[in-house]
């Protein structure tokens, strides 16, 4: 529920546009993992052995029985499970927004991790998130978020730092630059991925 508070909180913050509906990205901020009520958070494929189309299937589960409690087809079942579909779905600005707060506010709650318990091991983490992140003022916040953790690994004398931004607004499919010649930022070894990518959602 803090992360679901959090992102609403983050919406709030948003400055006004014309593109988004700040109050339907509160509301999908609000509900979009509310189906880990029953089934608890799901870790994408690679971690949990759960297929993507199984963890759909419990989660859509779970929603007809969250909804019942609230008599479905009442008015609040169908805006609970409109909400849901339409963040499932990503197909609105408002839903792929709330993805990138969604992926965001995870790399916070990591770099807060990283930073209370001493933990170095969450690289590969970061390196499967922040890339992900599609809209270019989230994508500003990443990389402050990095260079935020970039300069806390410094001051604790961590060795082993690897960079992670978020892709380039031009590229459309993922790329990868861990190879015999990496890109440098800042003299620091650098991925770049860049893709909105199903496969790895949580």
């Amino acid at each position: 529920m803090d992360h679901m508070g959090r992102m609403a909180l983050m919406c709030l913050a948003f400055p006004e546009t014309q593109t988004l509906d700040i109050g339907k990205c509160v509301l999908l901020s609000m509900v979009h993992d509310i189906a880990e009520a029953d089934v608890g958070d799901i870790t994408p494929e690679h971690a949990s052995g759960v297929s993507k189309a199984t963890k759909l299937a419990l989660e859509e589960k779970a929603m007809d029985r969250i909804c019942g409690l609230l008599g479905h087809p009442s008015i609040a079942a169908l805006r609970l499970k409109s909400l849901w579909d339409e963040y499932e779905a990503r197909e609105t600005p408002e839903s792929k927004f709330v993805k990138d707060l969604d992926l965001y506010e995870l790399c916070q709650q990591a770099v807060e991790y990283e930073n209370s318990q001493g933990c170095q091991t969450l690289q590969e983490f970061f390196e499967t998130t922040i890339p992900r992140i599609l809209h270019p003022v989230v994508k500003g916040w990443a990389r402050d978020l990095m260079a935020e953790r970039r300069a806390r690994w410094a001051e604790r004398g961590w060795d082993n730092y690897k960079d992670v931004v978020p892709a380039p607004d031009a590229v459309a499919t993922p790329t990868t630059t861990n190879s015999a010649a990496p890109a440098k930022a800042n003299g620091l070894p650098v991925r770049v991925y860049g893709s909105h990518d199903e496969e790895a959602q949580a």
